[in-house]
């Protein structure tokens, strides 16, 4: 059995519940196509190189103003980019 034959074997046993979610969620038309997005969304997340390098070792660590209220400047801003 070649590599390749292995990979797809083991790509076949993902949870069918979960691939249904992700085709329905991303708009996806086959598995490959779902499973190829998520990959790539993973890597570009997670690489140190990736377009999102160090997002996640922000969390948690940006500090707010204590009044801080991000629900009312959105609302500010949505008032203010209609009128």
């Amino acid at each position: 059995m070649t590599n390749n034959v292995k990979e797809k074997k083991n790509a076949s046993t993902i949870d069918a519940r979960l691939l249904a979610k992700l085709r329905r969620i991303g708009g996806f038309k086959n598995d490959q196509e779902a499973l190829e997005a998520a990959a790539q969304e993973f890597i570009d997340l997670r690489a140190p190189e990736g377009p999102h390098a160090g997002l996640i070792e922000l969390f948690g660590k940006i500090d707010y103003f204590p009044d801080h209220d991000i629900k009312q400047m959105r609302r500010r801003k949505v008032v203010e980019d209609i009128g």
